[in-house]
């Protein structure tokens, strides 16, 4: 199984769907992200 580096920042793309952004968000955290290292991906910024 592949390891995640959960100490990496994460793009979080919802594609237009702003009401999933929580969503994914907290389950994120609740699976060891940091909150601090999650961002919201925006198609006009490189990552």
């Amino acid at each position: 199984m592949t390891e995640i580096n959960k100490e990496k920042s994460v793009y979080l793309f919802v594609h237009g769907r702003k009401d999933l952004y929580d969503t994914a968000r907290n389950l994120l955290v609740e699976n060891g992200f940091s909150s601090d290292k999650i961002i919201s991906a925006r198609s006009n910024e490189v990552g």
